[in-house]
């Protein structure tokens, strides 16, 4: 393809020489790198968005890429992953399953529930397909798709095309966002077109978001279609109809320079003397509809009702199928296919014996060409085909709902079949679903039925992240309850609040859990449990610690009442979360003590209704300082929620996972839990779970030394947390602010803090937490230069972090303000409070307080001319921040051993040394001792129980071999150790 000489383009593409360019642009640059890319074609109806996406895979194709395409369908938007699977499922099918097979039994098991190909292939041993995976989990599947791309591109680069996304299904849709925020780590172009106007909000916010994030902008385009110019489409009515340049004026006019109406003018005006006006079809101009229809009515009468049986049946179709909707032979269909594909009103795919229509606003035109009483029949007719050919309930659902014109039981049944198969990978779809049996029920269906798929589709819009209109459909299953049923209604209304406090009503919330209180007695203390502890939730968004203490101590005396050990689980870890809130630490660790005992007592099956409660005590786990214990809970309740079909739980218990695992400096599991959160809830319409997710991605991306992703993220998070003052939002801009600190700008992080936390007294977080907060505004003031406000920031977070039962972590922090205040006023208190620091945060199990604590000891040291000390202290907390993955910690701490003469390689990793200055030869008697333990494979606490000393002390010796070694990890030691034995 050239696009330097508009007098070689083809007829159809004069006036596209810079789209063409992009075009080139972004498949050549597939070549010689391992990233994705994605082009985003857009304009309006018959822009030329389809001509664009030809030409890209006519020329990727000649470059000898793999190209692979598919289509959005406007009446086939209810088949799940319909454009992906018309684009990849013939492909997968030609392909040796050992190309397939390394992609694993998960992975495979997902793709095959999506591509029907793949269920008739011999892939090997592999998990059943998991038709019933939880809406929640549909990021599984995402990923799943997103491994074989990378799988597909391996021998050559990959081109897929999908087209009409503006009428892709809900599932397409949510993937491609998806594939543009995490792309394939692989050679692929992801070419999309849609309509501007009409296009998905998914993929319209997937867009907007790649395209203004800066750091991967090179990585993709937007192109916009504009109308040809008034030469280009002169040229193109010449090279394609006989009209003289009145007649061609006339059309351009008429057409407003859209190629796609250009050419259906111009056919017209070719025939018949110039456009005509007529009655037009939606987001169609008249004159183009009535163009279109007149074409069509030219047809012979066998041809006219075979075209308008294809129509019914599919945007593809195959003679056997449109035989049976037109009720003719099939002999008379394949003569009336040869007259349509004659008159250019269809044509062959690539499949054979398959043909579709010129363009999908020609299959609407036939479509709404038959009568609306042949039409029941057609699909009536379609329907049963499909099930003599054995498909799929979804396939057939959409037939069925067009063909049933009342009341139909078996139809409800099949529709609600199609429902529940839809309702793990798309429940936008499976709403679609219940709604349509719900119309299909007759009057006297068993009020039972109609109230279970009530609550099916709200369930299923709940999924989909509609959350407003799941509410009014669960509102109106509340209506449906039986008047004395109060146990049922309790706990429907308790549900129903739930939404409202995630749609901001926290009002209305707390009315209708009073109302249910107000209706129970001694004989319904479950439920009352249940509905405080929503009340108490209602507290904790609100900020009011106290009275959500009153409430769960109330749940918990419900729970004593009943003897129901799991619901006493539950309730006593939400009473240890409020005893943490308000600040009485030693109650709450008794407290969590005690649920830990519990725990212990039941099983998963059990604890299933209680997982929400259960996930919040893994929170207090962690901010309590048990981070251990609260990685144990969490995975448990990871499972159990998966088990029990409550995987929606999953952000949130990856959420608290991340709290764990970056306070025990576990980075890059912190970086995958924080992007399964944000995954599983960017759909989900869960605000709180959003908000939660990007913050925890935005702080475990800032952690591991991306400080643009971190501000992003940070961004993102405190623009869905919205305004309200409430400890949600708190959560979004203290990330926000600490990237924004480290990115440079401490004056805006500073001020982002305090309008956050309610002013400098922090009244909207709670007390143990302040520490932590008055840390990151002492660091804001001193990168400002401000010493006297980060003195009194510092002693705010030293009285802060003083109690009784004080907390190791919250401990260190305040610490360490107090340590950086006294290095920067050139105290000589400062080794002894970097020191102090660091203790606690050994004490603690937190390796990168640690760090940060042994960068300021040693910038103390190497001030007070203790050069060796400080190299010690600075080479001790590089091998620390790198084996944990947190780059500009360790990048911080080279700097400073390179200020000290110490050869350091740039990245941070320091130069390894043989000789008698370093190396093994380097190590004390006892640190040989411990990485010959470790070259044995032994665990931190057995080489402590060997050299009969503590966990912590070890870590302190490994973390300086790690700095002597000049390595990263426990193998790389296991390495040398070995060298030096051979």
């Amino acid at each position: 393809m050239t696009t330097g000489d508009p007098a070689r383009r083809e007829p159809d593409l004069q006036g596209r020489v810079s789209e063409l360019a992009a075009l080139e642009h972004a498949v050549a640059r597939l070549d010689g790198c391992r990233r994705s890319r994605w082009l985003a074609v857009c304009g309006e109806p018959g822009i030329g968005k389809t001509r664009m996406l030809t030409e890209l895979c006519r020329h990727a194709d000649a470059c000898g890429h793999l190209v692979l395409d598919g289509h959005g369908v406007d009446l086939e938007r209810d088949l799940p992953f319909g454009v992906l699977v018309d684009a990849l499922d013939d492909y997968l099918g030609s392909l040796e399953p050992r190309r397939l097979s390394v992609l694993g039994r998960e992975r495979l098991a997902e793709l095959t529930a999506v591509f029907p190909a793949l269920a008739a292939m011999d892939l090997g041993p592999r998990t059943p397909p998991a038709a019933a995976v939880a809406p929640a989990e549909r990021y599984r599947t995402h990923r799943a798709i997103r491994a074989l791309l990378e799988r597909l591109a391996g021998p050559r680069p990959l081109v897929l095309a999908l087209d009409d996304l503006h009428w892709a299904d809900a599932a397409t849709v949510e993937l491609v966002a998806f594939l543009l925020r995490r792309p394939p780590a692989a050679r692929v172009l992801l070419a999309l077109a849609a309509r501007t106007a009409t296009m998905p909000p998914v993929l319209a916010t997937a867009l907007a978001t790649a395209d203004r994030d800066d750091g991967r902008a090179r990585d993709g385009h937007r192109l916009e279609l504009e109308p040809l110019p008034a030469g280009a489409a002169h040229a193109l009515l010449a090279e394609h109809f006989r009209l003289d340049p009145d007649g061609r004026a006339a059309v351009y006019r008429a057409s407003g320079g859209n190629p796609f109406y250009l050419l259906q003018l111009g056919r017209s005006g070719a025939d018949r003397g110039g456009p005509r006006d007529g009655t037009g079809l939606p987001g169609v101009p008249p004159v183009v509809a009535a163009a279109t229809a007149e074409e069509i009515a030219e047809r012979t009468p066998a041809a006219r009702h075979v075209a308008q049986a294809a129509a019914v049946v599919g945007e593809q179709f195959a003679p056997e199928l449109v035989a049976a909707a037109a009720e003719l032979g099939h002999d008379v269909v394949l003569a009336a296919f040869d007259e349509l594909a004659a008159a250019g009103l269809i044509r062959p795919t690539q499949l054979p014996g398959r043909f579709a229509f010129r363009h999908p606003i020609v299959r609407a035109a036939v479509y709404g060409s038959a009568g609306a009483g042949w039409l029941l029949g057609a699909h009536d007719r379609t329907a049963r085909a499909l099930a003599a050919a054995g498909a799929d309930v979804v396939v057939r659902a959409p037939h069925v709902e067009r063909s049933t014109a009342g009341a139909d039981p078996a139809a409800a049944d099949l529709l609600a079949r199609a429902g529940a198969s839809s309702m793990g990978r798309a429940p936008a779809d499976a709403a679609h679903w219940f709604a349509a049996a719900l119309r299909t029920l007759p009057a006297g269906t068993d009020p039972a039925r109609r109230l279970e798929l009530t609550l099916d589709r709200g369930r299923a819009l709940s999924a989909a992240g509609r959350l407003a209109e799941a509410r009014t459909v669960l509102d109106a299953g509340l209506a449906m309850l039986p008047g004395g049923d109060v146990a049922r209604r309790a706990r429907m209304l308790a549900t129903c609040a739930g939404l409202d406090n995630l749609l901001g009503q926290p009002g209305r919330a707390r009315a209708r859990l009073l109302e249910a209180l107000g209706a129970l007695d001694d004989r319904h203390r479950a439920e009352a449990a249940r509905v405080r502890i929503g009340l108490a939730a209602g507290c904790y968004y609100a900020g009011d610690f106290d009275e959500m203490r009153r409430w769960e101590r109330d749940a918990r005396e419900d729970a004593i009442a009943l003897g129901d050990p799991a619901l006493l689980a539950a309730a006593t870890g939400l009473v240890a979360g409020a005893e943490y809130l308000t600040a009485d630490i030693g109650a709450a660790r008794a407290a969590a003590a005690e649920t830990v005992r519990l725990l212990d007592t039941v099983d998963d099956d059990a604890l299933s209704p209680h997982l929400v409660a259960l996930t919040w005590f893994g929170w207090t786990q962690a901010h309590l300082g048990d981070l251990p214990g609260a990685l144990h809970g969490l995975d448990r309740v990871a499972a159990a929620a998966r088990a029990s079909g409550q995987a929606h739980l999953v952000p949130l218990v990856e959420v608290g996972r991340v709290y764990a695992l970056v306070w025990s400096g576990r980075l890059a599991e912190a970086g995958r839990s924080a992007d399964t959160a944000l995954d599983a809830s960017l759909f989900s319409g869960n605000t709180l779970f959003l908000v939660l997710a990007t913050a925890a991605r935005s702080w475990s991306a800032l952690l591991a030394g991306d400080v643009h992703a971190a501000v992003r993220h940070g961004e993102d998070a405190v623009a869905c947390a919205g305004e309200d003052p409430d400890v949600v939002t708190a959560t979004a801009r203290y990330a926000l602010a600490e990237a924004r600190v480290e990115a440079g700008e401490p004056e805006r992080g500073r001020d982002e803090l305090l309008g956050a936390a309610g002013g400098p007294d922090l009244p909207l977080i709670e007390r143990a937490y302040r520490p932590r907060w008055y840390e990151l505004l002492t660091r804001a003031e001193l990168a400002v230069g401000d010493l006297p406000a980060a003195t009194g920031w510092a002693e705010r977070a030293g009285k802060a972090a003083d109690g009784p039962v004080p907390i190791p972590l919250r401990a260190a922090e305040a610490a360490l303000a107090g340590a950086a205040v006294a290095l920067a006023t050139a105290d000589g208190a400062a080794t002894v409070a970097a020191r102090r620091a660091g203790d606690l945060a050994d004490l603690a199990g937190a390796p990168l307080a640690g760090a940060r604590a042994r960068i300021l000891a040693g910038r103390a040291l190497a001030g007070e001319g203790c050069t060796a000390r400080a190299v010690d202290e600075l080479g001790a907390a590089e091998a620390t921040a790198a084996a944990c993955g947190a780059r500009r910690l360790r990048d911080e701490a080279a700097r400073e051993l390179r200020r000290l003469g110490r050869p350091v390689a740039r990245g941070g990793r320091p130069r390894r040394r043989t000789g008698p200055a370093g190396g093994v030869d380097a190590l004390s008697r006892r640190e040989r001792q411990v990485a010959e333990l470790v070259a044995d494979g032994r665990t931190n606490r057995q080489i402590g129980r060997a050299l009969f000393v503590s966990d912590r002390t070890v870590e302190t010796h490994l973390a300086k071999v790690f700095a002597k070694l000049g390595v990263s990890s426990r193998a790389a030691v296991a390495e040398f150790v070995g060298r030096v034995r051979a």
